[in-house]
């Protein structure tokens, strides 16, 4: 019953977003062990918007590398092929959400800021306990709340409501989504990308980043996804005003053999980077 309401509901969308040539050739280099520098970069050489984005990305302040980096292969050898992959992928699928026009509810620009962040704290938290791939968990922090976009485009009025609900009574947004439609923006975001064929530590983090303790794989990931939206919301980077700052079990951090007093610093890394965050929604965002 759950997934046949989910595809009824994406059904209505006019404008579903398929699935963008650009990232599936990008996902087959993702999942091809023998791929090298050289097949990515004609893959995004091929698409000039996202190659574009991914050039405008590199050399904004987020990663400090103004004007220097002029190709997608300078790119790769000075950030990595890894992180321009992630970018890539990153830039395609916010450039197949940003055309769904309707008006939102929400602050989209906000939500992307959020987004960001998360990929920032990820990205750092990968870093730290290495346990799991650190660009992987770039991506994944970036396009963990996809669910929302579509379900704020598919049943606009009606999640409007539960987002009110949300902001005014400080519960939980995925719980009240879960009471009032039966699944939760997490399961829609997972829906669409089995749909597009996404690798299963992308799925589960997309899944399951409110519901940890519910992941059967890649549950590091996950807990991961948790924490860094946790410390986007105290780093005054939540969306809609739906915060929910003690929200965080402490069991989630141990997953990672950290306690929550480790993540102070993270909080205070996402509140002294907004400049550098905020240049990256401009670049990705143009």
């Amino acid at each position: 019953m759950e997934h046949a309401a989910i595809e009824k509901m994406i059904r209505r969308v006019e404008e579903i977003p398929t699935l963008p040539i650009i990232i599936t050739r990008i996902l087959e280099v993702l999942e091809a062990s023998h791929s090298s520098a050289k097949d990515l970069e004609q893959v995004i050489s091929c698409d000039q918007s996202i190659a574009a984005k991914v050039l405008r990305i590199a050399n904004s302040a987020y990663y400090g590398f103004s004007g220097e980096i002029t190709t997608i292969h300078r790119a790769i050898v000075v950030l990595g092929f890894q992180t321009v992959r992630g970018l890539a992928l990153g830039s395609s699928i916010f450039e197949t959400f940003s055309r769904l026009g309707r008006t939102s509810y929400f602050d989209r620009r906000a939500f992307w800021v959020h987004s960001i962040a998360c990929s920032r704290c990820s990205r750092t938290l990968g870093k730290m306990v290495g346990q799991f791939d650190a660009e992987v968990a770039f991506l994944a922090g970036l396009i963990h709340d996809i669910g929302m976009v579509i379900m704020d485009h598919t049943i606009h009025d009606h999640y409007r409501q539960v987002l009110n609900k949300a902001i005014k009574s400080n519960l939980f947004l995925d719980e009240i989504e879960r009471e009032t439609f039966g699944f939760d923006h997490g399961r829609v975001g997972a829906w669409l990308g089995e749909r597009w064929k996404f690798p299963s530590p992308l799925l589960a983090a997309i899944e399951f980043h409110h519901r940890v303790s519910e992941s059967k794989g890649h549950q590091t990931l996950v807990a991961a996804i948790n924490i860094a939206d946790f410390c986007s919301d105290v780093a005054g980077m939540s969306i809609v005003g739906i915060e929910n700052d003690q929200s965080l079990p402490k069991e989630v951090p141990e997953r990672l053999g950290i306690t929550k007093e480790q993540l102070d610093p993270l909080v205070t890394m996402l509140m002294e980077e907004t400049d550098q965050i905020e240049g990256f929604f401009s670049a990705i965002s143009r």
